[in-house]
């Protein structure tokens, strides 16, 4: 696989210091009937999840969109999540570079996808891969944790299900999100889907490296990417082998669900009860981790991140 830190082109970075970023100071609230009345949440709001300690903890989509980022500290956990509205990718990682933690914010985009910057060095990070594209630090590389997506309502089910809310800077009024929604429906983006256009038409034209785009998929289709480690070469980065499978594909399956390899692994990817598509191990015994590495994504996040992946053709 090729490494970003040896392509980055500073050049094609674009809106910098755009995004707010969240800086995460107030502990979850338990996710329960009665938070979500308070808080006029909805079953339907999309979440990303992560775990620590058999506990699920959760940012809703619709909040992360504004800032894009957020560090805080999760039952004793320190992490920052990073979340593109454009591409509509999203991943958690540890914030430590060489033992040292970091501070990260959205530094901007990058071919149309958000990166993050550590304000110890002016660091530029992907926020899919975790490595240092460019600065002090780039090649490194920063330790994800699994990030899932799923909604308010699947989460409710479980006992530790716990989500960080925010909404001392953000629009207080209902109208404002019916409204914001109304118009990325218009385009084909609400915030629980990842159909049609875009948040804006303008994104392929200004913010992504159009002149090298891969049309074996529609520019903005939605689905999975899938990456899995050589086993071989475990420890060799840039054995790699990557895979997208877009959301049509797996509607079309029996059962919504795909059997398939991702270089020398057996995976089944599928769409969950929550309307999400994950992708986990055909036969998890012995795996360290419990599921792969993917995100669902836009195609065009995708390929400029995984450039050499391959597409599922069922």
């Amino acid at each position: 696989m090729v490494h970003q830190s040896e392509t980055f082109d500073k050049s094609r970075v674009r809106a910098h210091n755009t995004f707010p970023g969240w800086k995460v100071e107030e502990p979850p609230r338990k996710l329960s009937d009665a938070t979500l009345k308070k808080e006029g949440f909805s079953l339907s709001d999309p979440v990303l999840v992560f775990e620590h300690d058999g506990k699920r903890f959760m940012f809703r989509i619709k909040d992360i969109t504004y800032y894009h980022t957020a560090q805080g500290v999760a039952n004793g956990l320190p992490f920052v999540l990073g979340f593109c509205g454009l591409c509509h990718s999203g991943m958690v990682f540890h914030p430590f570079v060489d033992g040292e933690k970091r501070h990260f914010v959205p530094g901007g985009l990058y071919d149309g996808i958000l990166f993050l910057k550590d304000l110890e060095t002016d660091s530029y990070w992907n926020h899919i891969t975790g490595e240092c594209m460019y600065g002090k630090d780039a090649g490194k590389t920063l330790k994800p944790m699994d990030l899932e997506y799923s909604n308010l309502g699947t989460e409710l089910t479980s006992s530790n299900s716990y989500v960080f809310t925010k909404t001392n800077d953000l629009p207080k009024a209902p109208l404002f999100w019916r409204i914001l929604e109304f118009v990325l429906r218009l385009f084909g983006m609400g915030f629980d889907q990842l159909h049609g256009p875009g948040f804006w038409l303008a994104v392929r034209k200004n913010h992504t490296r159009s002149e090298n785009a891969d049309d074996r998929l529609p520019y903005y289709t939605p689905g999975l990417g899938v990456v899995t480690k050589s086993v071989k070469d475990p420890d060799n980065p840039y054995a790699q082998t990557a895979k997208f499978y877009s959301l049509s594909a797996m509607r079309k399956a029996k059962n919504q669900t795909i059997y398939d390899k991702v270089g020398e692994h057996d995976v089944i990817v599928r769409i969950r009860e929550s309307s999400f598509p994950e992708a986990v191990w055909k036969n998890p015994k012995g795996k360290e981790e419990d599921r792969p590495f993917q995100n669902y994504m836009r195609w065009y996040g995708f390929y400029a991140t995984f450039p050499e992946c391959e597409v599922f053709e069922g």
